[in-house]
């Protein structure tokens, strides 16, 4: 496996579902671009040898972590060479993308993103409880190349606002970005409700204000799970009224192209 992993062609590695993985195996890799990591535990004493190893940081161009994969990502930001270099650097990182279920996975996260520098695409998803606080300020080192943001939010009937945060820290970005893509895809968990009104209504008016030049694409995708909702249930068909209620203004636009769909799955 270690004649593998340094081989000059392997550019891209997914690790999953791998117990007691040495995170020097990887020192190897010194042609790596896009490295995947989930269901993986990251052994806690790695007796792999060292000798005769590059010492150079990987210039990652591409990074994502999976469900499982926040604490994998913790010890690869944490691993270094015995000159204390770090093993992977992220300055170079274009793309971005991190499914995160707990806080301490949103920290992981943002921990990382503090160390890009020329991210062109994000892509975020969030868990129930959660919410995009401080993803401004964290995005801020790239925010002059940042050209794609993707964001997928669950949420249940508990949340008192849809987009769980977002419009407040949009409203922090708003002037100092180059932004082209914005896509939103709220999910509502099974057979639960959301808010219908206003609370939309503000990604209308802070995308509508100065300070989104660059902008070309919205896209909002609402998916409403149900198993036993009444048949009766108008959720779907309010939802579905949002364009006209709370985004005139996304909706009628000549320079943004406002895609919005609400779906309902059974299961």
């Amino acid at each position: 496996m270690a004649c593998l992993m340094s081989l000059p062609t392997l550019t891209s590695l997914d690790l999953s579902w791998i117990a007691n993985f040495p995170v020097s195996a990887l020192i190897s890799c010194t042609h790596l671009q896009d490295f995947h990591i989930d269901f993986v535990d990251i052994a806690e004493i790695d007796d792999t040898p060292h000798a005769m190893l590059p010492v150079a940081s990987i210039l990652l161009e591409g990074y994502s972590f999976g469900y499982e994969g926040a604490i994998g990502t913790k010890k690869i930001l944490e691993a270094k060479h015995s000159d204390g270099q770090s093993i992977f650097a992220f300055t170079n990182l274009k793309h971005f993308s991190a499914t995160c279920h707990t806080i301490a996975a949103v920290d992981i996260a943002q921990s990382l993103l503090r160390r890009t520098r020329q991210l062109t695409m994000i892509r975020l998803s969030i868990g129930k409880q959660l919410s995009f606080f401080g993803l401004a300020r964290t995005i801020a080192p790239s925010i002059n190349t940042l050209k794609k943001l993707i964001l997928d939010i669950d949420i249940d009937s508990e949340h008192t606002d849809p987009l769980s945060g977002l419009c407040a820290e949009l409203e922090e970005m708003a002037g100092k970005n180059v932004l082209e893509y914005l896509e939103i895809c709220v999910d509502v968990a099974l057979d639960q409700y959301c808010k219908t009104g206003d609370e939309w209504g503000r990604l209308d008016k802070v995308l509508s204000k100065s300070g989104w030049s660059a902008l070309k694409r919205v896209s909002l995708d609402i998916m409403i799970g149900s198993l036993g909702r009444p048949e009766d249930d108008d959720l779907v068909w309010v939802l579905g009224t949002l364009p006209q209620r709370q985004f005139p203004i996304l909706s009628s636009s000549k320079t943004i192209d406002f895609i919005f769909d609400v779906k309902e799955y059974w299961l």
